[in-house]
């Protein structure tokens, strides 16, 4: 182990204190980086046009939310966007689903106050690794904002299927009163696609209804004889689509684990 005297260490120190008190996250070039999973980000907005820009690392094929909550009174308004992205600043568009809001769990009170609504949310599927970049933004207000922010991986993970003998079914609900859309991706033990039929669909589930997707030759009609892994990725709040995944033949039905990995809350 490497020594490092004890005074070096207490300069290093009032010296960060110095950058973080002058760091600035208001252009996308300081945007602060935050990891997708759930933890809380306080921070404030000066009066506006202003903004406030955070990214974080984003990986192909997988789903994340971006949850920001209105921590003033309600004659301010914060509101959310994803901008530019693709490893820089100015890049192109993640193509984000706005609109959330009114999604359960609901995150604002519109109906009540139509002037100042409370929080907002966007959800983004990723098809390519990325630095995901976007800026937390007050409009219509010449005053300050608090806020906290939360940016959360909703992708989950189902570790094995299998179609040896079986038949992998996936019974998913959405628990939203929102449509939503919903991408399964069926993947071999050594992560390629798997033979025959279709391993990856992408459809759209009802608000507060179910369907269910199988391995089988009745829907994606995997070839016999192989095992893997899988996730499903959605562009809806955390918690939105339920799944119950189940091996199913020769008069067997065995539950198979389908779960969030990195969410918090």
């Amino acid at each position: 182990m490497r020594f490092i005297p004890m005074g070096l260490i207490a300069s290093g120190l009032l010296l960060g204190v110095g950058a973080s008190v002058q760091a600035d996250n208001g252009t996308c070039a300081g945007a602060i980086l935050v990891v997708p999973d759930g933890s809380s980000h306080i921070g404030s907005l000066p009066a506006a046009p202003s903004a406030r820009w955070f990214r974080f690392v984003g990986k192909a094929g997988r789903s994340y939310a971006l949850m920001l909550e209105n921590l003033t009174p309600p004659d301010q308004q914060s509101e959310i966007a994803v901008a530019d992205a693709v490893s820089s600043c100015g890049g192109p568009s993640l193509n984000p689903r706005d609109g959330l809001d009114f999604i359960e769990p609901v995150s604002i009170s519109c109906l009540a106050e139509p002037n100042f609504c409370g929080a907002t949310r966007s959800s983004l599927k990723l098809a390519a690794d990325t630095d995901a970049f976007f800026p937390i933004i007050q409009i219509g207000s010449t005053n300050g904002a608090q806020f906290r922010l939360r940016v959360e991986e909703t992708t989950l993970f189902n570790p094995f299927w299998t179609t040896i003998g079986l038949e992998t079914f996936y019974r998913i609900h959405n628990a939203s009163n929102g449509s939503c859309a919903v991408t399964l991706d069926l993947r071999t033990d050594a992560n390629g696609p798997p033979a025959g039929g279709t391993s990856t669909a992408t459809f759209t589930v009802a608000a507060n209804n179910s369907l269910t997707r199988t391995t089988g030759p009745g829907d994606l009609n995997i070839a016999d004889g192989q095992t893997g892994h899988a996730t499903l990725t959605h562009d809806c709040p955390p918690g939105a689509i339920q799944v119950d995944g189940f091996l199913s033949g020769a008069g067997k039905l065995l539950p198979v684990r389908v779960t969030t990995a990195r969410q918090q809350r």
